[in-house]
């Protein structure tokens, strides 16, 4: 499954195997090389790092994220959330990250953007200026909250106009 788009590129199978197998030792699924990537062979959050690993394989310029993480619980959400900022340190791609998560967003956004829908068009733009390098317990810094607050009533003021 993840080495899929190598060798729809061209890509020695053995090439493309050895890749694939990088990738998901990367992205923490090692052992589970031979699994088919469905429910109930791997979890929820085994499927997002399959998905995350097929889409980072094929080195895209940016990678495309649509509520991905959520239907996982809290801890697998966390994990799920700390591996893409790893992804964003490590490969320096762009990612569209939708989300409805105050805290998600503020978590992993360098910049916010705020949708009005129907039809959908972009309302309002927040820089987050925290470090680039983070980690849950940036959660808990007033910095951090702040952003949280300030998304949440730009978001709450669009309510009632």
């Amino acid at each position: 499954n993840v080495a899929l788009g190598l060798t729809l590129k061209g890509i020695p199978k053995k090439e493309a195997l050895d890749k694939s197998r990088e990738m998901i030792e990367w992205v923490g699924l090692s052992g589970h090389e031979n699994k088919f990537a469905q429910y109930p062979l791997l979890s929820g959050g085994q499927l997002q790092r399959v998905a995350i690993a097929r889409s980072l394989i094929a080195n895209p310029d940016i990678l495309l994220m649509d509520e991905p993480f959520g239907a996982l619980d809290i801890e697998t959400r966390q994990s799920m959330q700390d591996l893409l900022l790893r992804v964003w340190q490590k490969y320096h791609t762009t990612v569209l990250f939708v989300t409805h998560d105050v805290s998600e967003a503020a978590y992993l956004a360098d910049e916010v953007f705020i949708m009005k829908k129907p039809p959908s068009k972009i309302v309002e733009h927040i820089s987050v200026r925290l470090p680039k390098s983070r980690d849950y317990q940036i959660k808990k810094t007033r910095e951090f909250i702040e952003y949280e607050r300030e998304i949440e009533d730009r978001m709450l003021s669009l309510k009632g106009a």
